[in-house]
Parts: C-alpha cells; sequence; structure tokens
C-alpha cells in the first residue's frame, strides 16, 4: 500500500510540474506590452506594426527580457553591466540574430522608460508594463529579474533561466543563458 501512496504522490507531483508549464506558456502569449514607439526597436524585436505585442511575437529563437524599474536603485547600478550583455550578444555573428533582448519597465509609465533609457544609454528596446500584468504572467517578484526564454516548435515560450537581482558577470551570464538554451 505504501509504494501505491508514494507513486500517486510522485505521479501528482509531475502532474503539477507538467500543468504549471502549460499555464505558464498561456500566460505568456496572455500578457501584452505596447509596442515600442520606435521603427527601429520593432525591427530589431521582428514586430510588426501594431499597438501592443506579446513576448511570444518576438522573432528569436531565444529572448532575455529584464524586468526593471526606473525607480530600483540596483537596476540604475547594474544598467551598464546589462548594456555590456547587450553589447556582447550584439557583437557576436552566432548570437545576435539567435538572442534578442528587451527590457521591461515594472510599473512604468512610457515616460519613465524613456528617461531610464536616455540617462543609461540603453541601446535594446525598453517598454513599460504599467499594469505589471507580463510581470505577473512570468511569476517575477522583484527587480531587476532577468528571464531568458526559448521559443519552441509551436511559437510557445519556455522559461529556461531565471535569475532575479545582480546580474554580475555579463560574460558568464551569457555563457550561461548559452548553455540552458543550447546554443
Amino acid at each position: 500500500m505504501k509504494k501505491t501512496n508514494r507513486l500517486q504522490k510522485v505521479s501528482s507531483f509531475f502532474t503539477l510540474v507538467v500543468f504549471g508549464v502549460v499555464v505558464f506558456s498561456a500566460a505568456a502569449c496572455a500578457a501584452t506590452l505596447p509596442m515600442p514607439p520606435d521603427t527601429a526597436d520593432r525591427t530589431y524585436l521582428g514586430l510588426p506594426d501594431a499597438e501592443t505585442f506579446v513576448l511570444a511575437d518576438i522573432k528569436t529563437p531565444v529572448i532575455i527580457a529584464e524586468f526593471f524599474s526606473y525607480y530600483c536603485n540596483l537596476c540604475r547600478k547594474e544598467a551598464g553591466l546589462v548594456n555590456e550583455l547587450y553589447s556582447l550578444i550584439a557583437g557576436d555573428t552566432s548570437l545576435n540574430k539567435k538572442i534578442k533582448m528587451v527590457g521591461i519597465g515594472i510599473g512604468n509609465s512610457l515616460k519613465d522608460v524613456s528617461a531610464f533609457r536616455k540617462k543609461y544609454t540603453v541601446a535594446f528596446p525598453l517598454v513599460p508594463d504599467k499594469k505589471v500584468a507580463v510581470m505577473k504572467s512570468m511569476n517575477v517578484k522583484s527587480t531587476p529579474t532577468f528571464l531568458v526564454l526559448k521559443k519552441k516548435p509551436d511559437g510557445s515560450l519556455e522559461k529556461v533561466l531565471m535569475k532575479s537581482g545582480p546580474l554580475g558577470n555579463p560574460k558568464a551570464f551569457l555563457d550561461e543563458v548559452r548553455k540552458q538554451a543550447g546554443l
């Protein structure tokens, strides 16, 4: 009888894990963000002209989404390291078509993310998530958080890496992204 109970518990656990992945994929596709106003940003992300987009619309196999806030002191302090991460990707011809970065300003307005981008000379697109819908759908709890998403053949997104807090060494982080995303 004990073996049956253990088997039932293990089976229930795996059902919960699989269910969680499906919910994550559905939520990731449902939460919308405002379209970046800059044409170059839309082109970089491979987005059509529209008012909103979802992360799964980004035309790339791997997305690094930085959840930040204009009001987050650590986000401001780490901006240079995040810019360095972007430069490492942009300068690597084996990666710059496979990985795209986007910053998602939690609870921020377009004015906030534009000011952050200008002050810290951020080269990749930043978009506001004023109602924190994407943050909630991705189960992000704090800023900064770096979420690495891999596009599956069906177009849904799989979370392969999540790092909250300081980025640390950009090259080491990129190496971990490559490993976890299979690049």
